[in-house]
C-alpha cells in the first residue's frame, strides 16, 4: 500500500493498492481505504478505470498514443468523453488534463505507463516512479538515486524526452548499455541458428530467427541477382527488388525485437 496526500493533506488523501510486482496502482483507496476506482490495462494499452464510489459503478476507458500519453476517455458506451488531449515532449499539456480517475489526480502524459498527475491548484506534478517529476520544468524534483544516471541528477533522460523515458524516475544510461549487451549475448545464437538452420521454429527466439532469415535471403538474393523464369518474365530483378526489401524487412524485424527485449530488461531492473 502506498499513500500519496493530496493538497489540502487535512482533507484528501489517496493510497494505491497493487495486486503484482512493480508500482502499476491496479486500486485507488480513500483515508479510510475505501475502495474509490480500479484499474485494469487490456491489449494495447488502454486502462479501464471502474469507479467503485457509488452504486452503480461507472467505467472510464483511456486510449494512449505511440508514446503511451493518454489522448482521449469514453465511457462504458464507447461514447467519447472530454477533447482531445495532445502534450508536449516533456509532458505539458495543450488542452487540459483526462479525468479518468476517481481522485485528483488524472493519467494524461505517460499514462498508459500510470504515471499519475496532479494538477489541482498547484504546480502540475508526476508521481514518476522513485522520484516526483515537474512537467513544466522537464525536470524532477530529487536527485536521481542512480548516481551518474543521467546529465545531472535533475535532469529528465539527457534533455531527449522524444526518444527516451524514464517512468521509473531512476535513468540509467549506463544500465540501458550493459542491457544492450547482454541482449546482443542473447540474441546472437538465435541469429545463427536461424541463418544456419533456415528454421526458425528451432530457435528460441522465433522473430529474430526469421529476421535472419529474411535478411540473409534478400543478401543472397542481391548477390546472385534475378532467379526463376516467372520473375524474369515479368520483368522483375529479384537482386534489385525482393532482395532489398527481404534485407530492410528483416533488419527491422531484428532490430525492433533486439530494442523491445533491452527496454524489457532495463525495466526489470528498474521499477
Amino acid at each position: 500500500m502506498h499513500t500519496i496526500a493530496i493538497r489540502p493533506a487535512s482533507t484528501n488523501h489517496v493510497r494505491y493498492g497493487f495486486t503484482e510486482h512493480g508500482d502499476n496502482p491496479a486500486l485507488e483507496l480513500d483515508g479510510s481505504n475505501n475502495v474509490l476506482d480500479r484499474t485494469v490495462v487490456v491489449i494495447g494499452g488502454v486502462m479501464i478505470t471502474r469507479a467503485q464510489a457509488t452504486s452503480s459503478p461507472t467505467d472510464t476507458w483511456s486510449y494512449p498514443n505511440l508514446h503511451n500519453d493518454v489522448v482521449a476517455t469514453a465511457n462504458g458506451g464507447g461514447t467519447k468523453t472530454g477533447g482531445t488531449f495532445n502534450f508536449d515532449p516533456y509532458g505539458q499539456p495543450s488542452a487540459g488534463y483526462p479525468s479518468n480517475t476517481s481522485s485528483l489526480f488524472s493519467y494524461g502524459w505517460e499514462g498508459a505507463k500510470q504515471r499519475p498527475i496532479e494538477h489541482q491548484g498547484d504546480i502540475a506534478t508526476i508521481e514518476m516512479g522513485a522520484r516526483q517529476y515537474v512537467p513544466g520544468f522537464g525536470r524532477f524534483l530529487s536527485v536521481d538515486p542512480l548516481e551518474g544516471g543521467c546529465a545531472n541528477g535533475f535532469a529528465y533522460v539527457h534533455g531527449d524526452p522524444i526518444n527516451q523515458t524514464d517512468v521509473s524516475g531512476r535513468f540509467s544510461f549506463i544500465g540501458r548499455l550493459k542491457c544492450f549487451g547482454s541482449t546482443i549475448a542473447n540474441v546472437l545464437p538465435d541469429l545463427y541458428e536461424g541463418i544456419k538452420s533456415r528454421d526458425a521454429s528451432k530457435s528460441s527466439d522465433f522473430l529474430v530467427a526469421a529476421g535472419a532469415i529474411a535478411l540473409s535471403t534478400g543478401l543472397k538474393l542481391i548477390a546472385t541477382g534475378p532467379v526463376g523464369p516467372f520473375i524474369a518474365a515479368a520483368g522483375v530483378a529479384a537482386g534489385d527488388v525482393i532482395g532489398p526489401l527481404l534485407v530492410i524487412g528483416g533488419a527491422e524485424i531484428v532490430a525492433l525485437t533486439i530494442a523491445k527485449k533491452t527496454e524489457d530488461c532495463y525495466s526489470a531492473r528498474h521499477v
